[in-house]
């Protein structure tokens, strides 16, 4: 598998707003409760606020196609004595459907943590299903 990381241009915003539309309608479909998802607005309304990490925006390429994307923007922890600490949140996370459990979310996050942490970075907050990160190694936090 030639995986090819990069940062997301605006040529690439359809196609990704497309796949991450697909990914979560696939994963939604399942719950009777909710047959709807939003997902895709939210990464097109993220792009246009200030909090965004363009640098950290990046997509996957496998053979020249688009099949992977994840999004940060800029968020903060407020300590119990009133000190905030800057942080990175991402989310949502997308692997098309037809390419997902082949690593390629993984390697988005391996990617961009490191660019984060090139960046100035020390922590991410994931915006994300509770029960998945913590079996790519990631721990849940108070």
């Amino acid at each position: 598998m030639n995986l090819n990381i990069r940062q997301e241009t605006p040529d690439d915003h359809f196609a990704v707003e497309e796949i991450t539309r697909d990914a979560f309608w696939a994963f939604w479909e399942e719950d009777e409760d909710r047959k709807m998802c939003n997902e895709h607005l939210l990464v097109h309304k993220l792009r246009g606020i200030d909090a965004l990490v363009p640098e950290l925006n990046c997509v996957a390429e496998l053979d020249g196609e688009i099949v992977g994307h994840i999004i940060y923007t800029k968020s903060w922890i407020e300590a119990n004595d009133g000190k905030k600490y800057e942080t990175l949140t991402f989310g949502p996370l997308t692997v098309k459907p037809e390419y997902q459990s082949k690593g390629i979310g993984r390697a988005l996050m391996q990617h961009s943590f490191a660019e984060a942490k090139k960046l100035g970075y020390r922590a991410v907050l994931i915006f994300g299903i509770p029960d998945y990160y913590p079996l790519t190694g990631d721990r849940r936090a108070a």
